[in-house]
């Protein structure tokens, strides 16, 4: 664990900025593996952090900076993810006040002032961010000022102001209504596509499975179970619960951070789960017993590891191997559709050509799925792993119907097709 706070002391609590700083060094996010304790079978366990640190542009030598007691304080228990985006944000403003150091006459932390936050925020807006984006630094910044306070980090920011004391505000207050007067992007359509036509859903698995064969048993269990690319790669052997023989009629998988790959500093986030949970795959004809079963013999039963994907080393692939491999297969796919006699399938090439997407497509093609079979809201939010499972029971009879009643609508759009791996 890093001592950070007892660093930062009362009588040397600034962070110099030097003249020249901007073209030897830079504030990165940088990811480490924390120890946190061993299981019940004495393994140590660890956990994934996100800190703030300076880079050496010559040496690359990268330093761990003391403003990361920031980002410890606010989200060391959330996860990953969470604590990667506020440091990458706060990185970036770190960077722009770097910049900005001589027309600003920056030089410490301790005068920094909410006309510099405003400035980048509005900065952000004008250079044509997303308000997604310039919402999330705001949250980051504000958090940020509000650190600096309680640590007497900015003389700016002292409780004992003049308007404080003249008002019933509290410092946390006062920070929040000075970040709400920043120029936001107003609300546009995104270009990310979250769905394909389900009559192409059976090729586009024949296509995987022929161009990027070590994810094709992945692929499956996300647009029939809605994993994300992170709980994918996460998947072992003991996390795996056979429904009929070699997963037939499903798999129920104990989804989980195993932590394959703890050797690569990996500051993607695409190798985490986002939320631990049991996720059942639903079976469509024999479709997941034969992936499940070559994937198996070809991948899995020689294998000295206990994770399902691995890479050509024969390790447990990470977020950033799978979508190497996902990207090959949407090309193959694409390309497969553009050269297509039907009018349909160009269409569909165009349309699939000039939108984002990428593995999440997965799981959204399961929603929309579930969406045309669930009779209420609460059948597609169990299945897609959103709520806590308050009755097992309740669980398997919403299941065994849902899985029902999406086989009748596949086999209905598949009714005169005859695709086989």
């Amino acid at each position: 664990m890093f001592c950070i706070k007892n660093s930062i002391t009362k009588e040397n609590n600034v962070i110099p900025f030097h003249e020249d700083i901007t073209e030897k060094i830079k504030f990165i996010m940088y990811p480490v593996w924390i120890g946190i304790g061993r299981n019940t079978q004495k393994e140590p366990i660890q956990k994934k952090h996100a800190t703030l640190a300076i880079k050496a542009t010559m040496t690359k030598q990268v330093i761990i900076h003391p403003l990361t007691d920031f980002i410890f304080s606010k989200w060391k228990h959330k996860n990953y993810n969470t604590m990667k985006i506020h440091t990458q944000n706060l990185a970036v403003f770190l960077n722009f006040l770097l910049r900005k150091q001589k027309s600003y006459k920056l030089y410490s932390l301790e005068h920094l002032n909410f006309e510099h936050a405003i400035c980048f925020l509005n900065n952000l807006t004008l250079e044509g961010k997303s308000r997604a984006t310039v919402l999330s630094y705001r949250r980051t910044l504000r958090e940020f000022f509000i650190y600096l306070s309680k640590n007497n980090l900015n003389n700016t920011l002292s409780t004992n102001s003049e308007y404080l004391i003249s008002s019933k505000n509290t410092i946390v207050d006062y920070i929040n209504t000075q970040f709400e007067n920043i120029i936001i992007p107003s609300s546009e359509k995104s270009n990310i596509e979250h769905d394909i036509p389900h009559i192409y859903i059976l090729r586009f698995l024949e296509i995987v499975f022929e161009v990027a064969n070590p994810i094709a048993l992945g692929v499956y269990m996300q647009i029939f179970g809605g994993l994300r690319i992170g709980e994918v790669v996460n998947i072992r052997t003991s996390d795996i619960k056979l429904i009929g023989p070699y997963g037939q009629d499903g798999l129920l998988l104990n989804v989980k951070n195993s932590i394959n790959r703890v050797d690569i500093k990996d500051g993607s986030g695409s190798s985490y789960v986002k939320k631990p949970r049991d996720q059942l795959i639903l079976g469509f004809r024999d479709w997941l017993k034969q992936l499940y079963k070559l994937h198996y013999q070809q991948y899995v039963k020689d294998s000295n590891t206990n994770a399902i994907f691995l890479n050509k080393k024969g390790m447990p692939m990470t977020g950033a191997s799978y979508r190497y491999y996902f990207t090959n297969a949407k090309k193959t796919f694409i390309d497969y559709l553009k050269q297509s006699q039907d009018p349909n399938d160009k269409i569909a090439s165009i349309s699939l050509s000039n939108t984002d997407w990428s593995t999440h497509i997965g799981r959204g093609i399961f929603t929309n799925m579930l969406a045309e079979v669930a009779k209420n809201p609460q059948d597609i939010a169990l299945l897609r792993g959103d709520d806590n499972i308050a009755s097992s029971l309740d669980y398997m009879a919403n299941t065994k119907r849902m899985k029902t009643n999406l086989e009748h609508y596949l086999n209905q759009i598949y009714i005169n097709t005859e695709i086989k791996l």
